[in-house]
């Protein structure tokens, strides 16, 4: 729809000031990256960059000053001259992105691009395609399925599901305050640890027994959630909306969301938080990353990941103690999966 290859059937878009929903595509200056590349195979490197420019009638002169310039930023001078079947992958995607970038566009549409990389070039590109946005300075849309990517290199992060935003704002934003269990758990790798509990007068009780008293904000908020919930049933389902005003008194399910760097293993370096008491944990799965392991741990009959500093050797079926750091901990309403805290 920004590129103008679908017609927008709500909303307004407005690109550089200007109001774009009825303009032409080739009106929008836009530059697009695609995943697949989608460069010319029986052109050389300098006449794929050159063919936007020319079907625009920009001046030789001109176009070979562009070239010259997006080449030497992307590291792609000494293959000018060749086609792209003699390229590799990285290097490809480099001319893509010289296609866009000497068209000196307003905005720029990227598809996820780096999807078709190996694991190493992926990375390096990231850090490219930032250094070259912080040069070029313009806009720039970037879809992705790496959550990763969404991270390392945005400057605001939409979430989205099936066509619905989930949340939009700052990538420390979102990873630290997540508006539901889709973007708790999608955010952040390893992800979020999600355990389903009781929720008693300000204590989670979970299946086994183990219980974790809840810190007063924690509970205020808890609170103030389902009173404000209570609220707006009152009028459509005054029996619901009575229910929920009791579950400041009365036990009901709750989620417990954590994240794996906040799950410590007793006995090892952590941080100076206020820590929950210690709970039993059997390591099912020990994945040694160098510097630290991710633990997969089974605590009260469910699977968590703890990830911790590889200062204690971890082995399969041994037992250890874990506390949560609760600072850092959230809770999730069990039906609608909305935060809480």
């Amino acid at each position: 729809m920004i590129a103008g290859l679908e017609d927008i059937t709500s909303g307004d878009l407005y690109i550089d000031g200007e109001y774009a929903n009825d303009k032409e595509p080739k009106d929008r200056d836009v530059a697009m990256v695609f995943q697949s590349y989608a460069l010319y195979p029986h052109m050389t490197v300098y006449d794929n960059l050159a063919f936007g420019l020319e079907v625009r009638h920009v001046p030789k002169e001109e176009i070979r000053e562009r070239i010259q310039k997006a080449a030497k930023i992307l590291q792609i001078e000494e293959y000018l001259d060749r086609k792209p079947k003699a390229l590799s992958g990285g290097q490809c995607q480099r001319v893509a992105l010289g296609r866009a970038i000497v068209r000196n566009a307003k905005v720029f549409l990227m598809d996820e691009p780096l999807s078709n990389l190996d694991a190493k070039l992926r990375v390096q590109m990231r850090s490219e395609i930032v250094h070259l946005h912080n040069e070029l300075g313009s806009t720039t849309i970037y879809v992705t399925h790496d959550q990763t990517e969404a991270m390392t290199m945005a400057t605001r992060i939409v979430v989205m599901k099936k066509g619905y935003i989930q949340q939009i704002g700052e990538p420390k934003e979102i990873y630290d305050h997540p508006s539901n269990v889709f973007v708790a758990t999608f955010i952040g790798s390893p992800a979020m640890n999600i355990l389903k509990a009781n929720y008693e007068s300000g204590t989670l009780v979970f299946e086994n027994g183990y219980q974790l008293l809840l810190p007063s904000k924690v509970i205020k908020a808890h609170d103030a959630y389902y009173k404000e919930k209570a609220k707006e049933l009152s009028e459509s389902n005054p029996t619901l909306a009575e229910e929920y005003a009791q579950y400041k008194k009365t036990p009901h399910p709750i989620l417990f969301g954590i994240r794996p760097e906040n799950v410590i293993r007793e006995g090892g370096f952590s941080p100076a938080n206020k820590k929950s008491l210690p709970a039993d944990a059997v390591i099912k799965v020990a994945e040694l990353l160098g510097n630290e392991y991710y633990l997969h741990l089974i605590f009260e009959n469910q699977e968590i990941v703890a990830k911790v500093y590889a200062d204690h050797n971890a082995n399969p079926k041994e037992k250890i103690k874990i506390s949560f750091d609760l600072d850092k901990l959230h809770l999730f309403d069990v039906e609608s999966e909305k935060i809480i805290y």
